[in-house]
């Protein structure tokens, strides 16, 4: 073989090399990239789940601050945390929105929220006609153990 064939083998067996070690690189990459993507987006779905929760206790806590002493600050900050827990909650659907199974458990998690957000309305709402043992009465109505357990459940789910 003359040497122009065997460097011609040789370049072509080079560029074969390298597109192979080229190719499994790229795929690698971009399955790391759709790894990161994934976990920056469970990231970010916990931290919304979190400012959820934080923003449902802040109101339980400033209404209940309103039943006792019935300032009004407080009865603002109850408002305030629990337009901010609705609004959260919608930022989560829209996270989760591309997985029915956990935007199910989220309209749950909804439904729940709203319920314990009309019962402290209410409670609110009762403190100038029934007192505070009428409106402390609507609040315990409320069911925070079941919150919880649709809280839990959601994020078990995410987090698998």
């Amino acid at each position: 073989m003359k040497v122009g064939k065997r460097l011609t083998w040789l370049s072509a067996g080079t560029v074969i090399v390298v597109a192979l070690v080229g190719g499994s690189g790229s795929v690698g990459i971009s399955k790391l990239v759709s790894a990161l993507e994934g976990a920056t987006h469970t990231r970010q779905v916990m931290q919304k789940l979190d400012e959820l929760m934080f923003h449902v206790m802040d109101s339980t806590a400033a209404q209940r601050d309103f039943l006792f002493s019935g300032q009004k600050p407080f009865y603002d900050s109850y408002k305030l945390n629990a337009d901010q827990a609705a609004q959260t909650l919608q930022d989560l659907r829209l996270l989760v929105a591309k997985s029915p199974r956990q935007l199910d458990r989220v309209d749950k998690l909804g439904v729940t929220l709203k319920e314990r957000r009309d019962l402290l309305r209410e409670s609110a709402d009762a403190l100038p006609s029934a007192g505070l043992v009428g409106a402390a009465e609507k609040l315990r109505l409320s069911d925070w153990l079941h919150l919880q357990k649709e809280w839990t459940a959601i994020c078990r789910e995410i987090r698998a």
